[in-house]
């Protein structure tokens, strides 16, 4: 009986938990969650539980993030997602710039070759049309 709860403690704490969401906070309701029982089943008032109990809150413990880690985190991250949509923008900004121009040249050669005889300037496209 007592096999299913260590079991269930070892994932949690290895994050790999089977039943509970990944990177539930490991306290008593999920690791009786995580052994398939129902939460609220692992008690302080059985004795047989006290060695679990213990390795629960040892666990918790060991996996608490300081909020200010946390903070800092998740600043970093709205940091990070700010970034990379303006280098999104930038780039498609660019291509369209790039397609502007490369028509803009073309409808030139094809005016400039309406009204004379000289000849249009070769461009090569990136998009493989010359």
């Amino acid at each position: 009986m007592l096999l299913d709860y260590w079991q269930a403690l070892d994932r949690l704490v290895k994050d790999q938990a089977v039943r509970a969401p990944k990177g539930s906070p490991i306290n008593n309701d999920t690791v009786a969650m995580e052994a398939g029982k129902s939460k609220g089943s692992i008690k302080k008032s059985r004795a047989v539980f006290s060695e679990l109990i213990a390795a629960i809150e040892s666990a918790s413990r060991d996996r608490v993030i300081p909020s200010e880690n946390t903070k800092m985190l998740k600043d970093k991250i709205k940091a990070l997602r700010l970034e990379i949509n303006t280098v999104k923008q930038s780039h498609a900004e660019s291509l369209a710039r790039e397609l502007m121009l490369i028509q803009q040249i073309d409808n030139l050669n094809s005016q400039l070759s309406e009204i004379s005889n000289i000849s249009p300037i070769r461009t090569t496209s990136p998009f493989g049309s010359s």
